[in-house]
């Protein structure tokens, strides 16, 4: 149901493309206005949270591989020091990482394929993590190359990063959820 116009005494109300008329007494809609109001912006704000959480961590991802690209021979390096894989494989695999940082990063930017997407950059989050919470406890690096050489984050500082992102992912996701929930109380109350 929703309401189309109001004239001094009369409502005028569409229910299934079909116009109603009634006489009623002239009705205060103030209040079912500022109602409206607040859940139309309550459901703007949730999309603003979800579009810069999203936005932020992508981001993040494309400046981290451009910052590696930058340095890949130190970020090369850096991985062939953990001795898994050989030199040759290690500049294919830096490679990828730093391609599927960028690409992860414009996806979750440009809403490509986005919830595919969300998970994915979020099961890369956990295992760079994961990774890191490993470099902190058995190895005494002073830099996780996670933004090459040119910002020197610890494994420590770089767990922490982490875990915001994250965090902000699930925030992303969790703030779609409430918003398509407002979404049906909205239109339910129409």
């Amino acid at each position: 149901m929703r309401i189309n116009g109001i004239k001094k005494n009369e409502i005028r109300i569409t229910v299934n493309q079909e116009e109603v008329w009634q006489n009623k007494e002239l009705i205060d809609f103030s209040l079912w206005n500022q109602e409206y109001d607040l859940r139309i912006l309550k459901i703007v704000q949730q999309s603003m949270v979800k579009i810069l959480s999203s936005k932020l961590v992508g981001g993040v991802f494309i400046i981290a591989a451009i910052l590696k690209l930058i340095s890949i021979d130190e970020f090369e390096i850096y991985i062939y020091s953990f001795n898994i894989f050989s030199f040759l494989l290690t500049t294919f695999v830096s490679r990828i990482i730093i391609i599927g940082e960028f690409i992860l990063g414009l996806f979750l930017i440009l809403k490509i394929n986005y919830k595919f997407t969300w998970r994915i950059s979020l099961l890369t989050l956990t295992l760079f993590t994961l990774f890191l919470t490993y470099t902190a406890i058995f190895r005494q690096d002073s830099n996780c190359h996670c933004f090459g050489e040119l910002i020197e984050l610890s494994p420590l500082e770089s767990i922490i990063k982490n875990v915001i992102l994250i965090l902000l992912l699930l925030l992303s996701q969790k703030s779609k959820d409430k918003r398509q929930k407002a979404l049906s109380e909205v239109q339910s109350s129409k």
